[in-house]
């Protein structure tokens, strides 16, 4: 059995905009799968763009997920929101085509506009 070792994301081949990494505090196991130990709520358009991106896992004590965080992530299949989420802003997964199913947890409060918008693949939430 061979073991993983989690690297920081590479910010210049994974986000396309200007993040702090250290107060992000983004790890990765590889390029499709982001895990994510800290909300997003101040980093808008986090993973927008990222088309390689398949699988996101939050863990912690997120409680936001941002305006346009996961636009675009066209290969985004898999996401995992924590029970601890309560807030998802305007557009955060839209245009995420090969998203098929959401959960969203009973904590949630505020799904803010769009947040599921032209998610083709989308069938349930």
């Amino acid at each position: 059995m061979t073991s993983s070792t989690f690297k920081p994301l590479s910010l210049a081949s994974l986000i396309p905009t200007p993040l702090v990494q250290s107060t992000l505090h983004l790890f990765t196991i590889d390029d499709e799968k982001a895990i994510i130990n800290n909300n997003l709520h101040h980093y808008t358009a986090a993973f927008k763009d990222c088309i390689n991106l398949k699988t996101v896992i939050f863990y912690g004590d997120v409680k936001y997920i941002s305006s346009h965080a996961f636009d675009n992530c066209v290969n985004l299949v898999e996401v995992e929101l924590p029970d601890t989420v309560n807030y998802i802003e305007d557009y955060a997964f839209y245009r995420c085509d090969s998203l098929k199913h959401m959960t969203v947890p009973n904590g949630v409060t505020t799904i803010n506009n769009g947040a599921f918008s032209e998610c083709s693949s989308l069938s349930s939430i």
